[in-house]
């Protein structure tokens, strides 16, 4: 929009430079020309005449010249505009609506690039996948609305526990998965052990049934490991994190399993 205001602000100044110079010009061929009058009206009026049309041309040319740049400077405006709002769908396309975390695509970007990043390929990388303890129960007693506000609010409370690098993802319902780059089977324990007691040590307070609610939480952490990552492990260890997490889930909850993988 400056930018517009700008060009419009040259060309009304390159018009009105136009016009003054037609002024001087029809005013000095004026001066000079008094004495053409009597002798023929038709030299004096090519004299007088031929500024005029060489300025209105100009002026032409300039008002298209004008109209020509707003013309791309507005085609350039709506190609900004659609990539701003390509964008926006972009993120929306790699957030999870509920909880304002990654989605499942936005996992899969972020592992592939990870794999196929040089830097990262030969580095340890962690997975752990998450899973609310019965949440099928708070649903059932509260409601799925309230239900909605427990992963919400567990959602906020895991990602002050991370580091920027990490990015956690809801696998899909009340699973969860999060993806530990560069970390060590030792340091991803010690993580998972965090988000336990973070999430059982403290009841979930949200709002429901008209008053306002403290639910407690818990959840089965399943743990896995590769010390180096090609593209054709990061299956086998998202896998082998989910079976970890099985195995958390059978021995009763509220606990974490871990796996290695070569």
């Amino acid at each position: 929009m400056r930018t517009q205001t700008s060009k419009s602000s040259t060309l009304g100044r390159n018009r009105t430079i136009l016009w003054a110079a037609l002024a001087l010009v029809l005013l000095v061929n004026g001066f000079f020309s008094r004495d053409l009058m009597s002798s023929g009206l038709m030299a004096w009026s090519v004299i007088m005449g031929a500024p005029i049309a060489l300025a209105v041309v100009a002026d032409r040319l300039l008002l298209g010249q004008a109209r020509s740049i707003l013309m791309a400077d507005g085609a350039r405006l709506h190609r900004q505009q659609l990539a701003e709002k390509n964008q926006a769908l972009l993120v929306q396309l790699n957030q999870d609506a509920l909880t304002g975390l990654h989605n499942r695509r936005s996992l899969d970007e972020f592992l592939g690039y990870y794999t196929q990043a040089p830097e990262y390929r030969l580095h340890s990388l962690s997975i752990v996948m998450i899973d609310l303890d019965l949440f099928k129960l708070i649903n059932d007693r509260y409601g799925h609305l309230t239900g909605d506000a427990v992963l919400q609010a567990l959602s906020r409370r895991w990602i002050a526990l991370i580091r920027g690098s990490d990015l956690l993802a809801r696998f899909g319902g009340d699973e969860f998965c999060l993806v530990l780059p560069n970390t060590t089977l030792p340091q991803a324990m010690m993580v998972a052990e965090k988000i336990r007691r973070a999430t059982s040590d403290t009841a979930v307070s949200v709002n429901g049934e008209g008053r306002k609610l403290e639910i407690p939480v818990s959840v089965s952490l399943g743990v896995a490991t590769a010390d180096s990552v090609l593209d054709s492990q990061i299956k086998a260890l998202v896998s082998s994190a989910d079976q970890a997490l099985y195995q958390a889930k059978s021995k009763g909850r509220n606990t974490i399993v871990a796996n290695r993988i070569p």
